[in-house]
């Protein structure tokens, strides 16, 4: 993977200085959600968010700004686009499950309106 250890070790100060700016925004109030991949359609809240409480997402350049239509606990996801039912939810740029009701943007993504495409009883088995 890396070719020697000045590229490993470069590699690893990059990830290491990408984690301590989130944590500053984080803990700055500056950065709320974290968007892992541009295909994302969630992204993953860095504190506990309120309903009614809005917040700015940046995905691909772009300023995204919503208003939680639901608690979202840290570390769940929130949706960034409304997503159909049976439609994929996408993290780290890979579905992840299909949505078994439709999910407006701003609401907590959980798996009471998430379910795998592993299990067996699924509402979008046929879809």
């Amino acid at each position: 993977m890396f070719r020697n250890y000045t590229q490993a070790s470069l590699c690893l100060i990059k990830h290491i200085s990408f984690s301590v700016d989130v944590y500053r925004r984080c803990t700055m109030g500056e950065t709320k959600v974290l968007v892992l991949h541009p295909e994302d359609n969630v992204a993953v809240a860095l504190t506990d968010l309120r309903k009614g409480e809005k917040i700015r997402v940046v995905k691909n350049g772009r300023v995204i700004e919503l208003v939680l239509k639901s608690d979202v606990p840290f570390g769940h996801k929130v949706a960034l686009e409304d997503i159909p039912k049976c439609g994929y939810v996408v993290k780290y740029g890979n579905p992840i499950g299909r949505a078994k009701v439709r999910i407006q943007r701003g609401e907590h993504v959980h798996v009471r309106n998430l379910e795998s495409t592993y299990v067996r009883d699924r509402v979008c088995r046929d879809e």
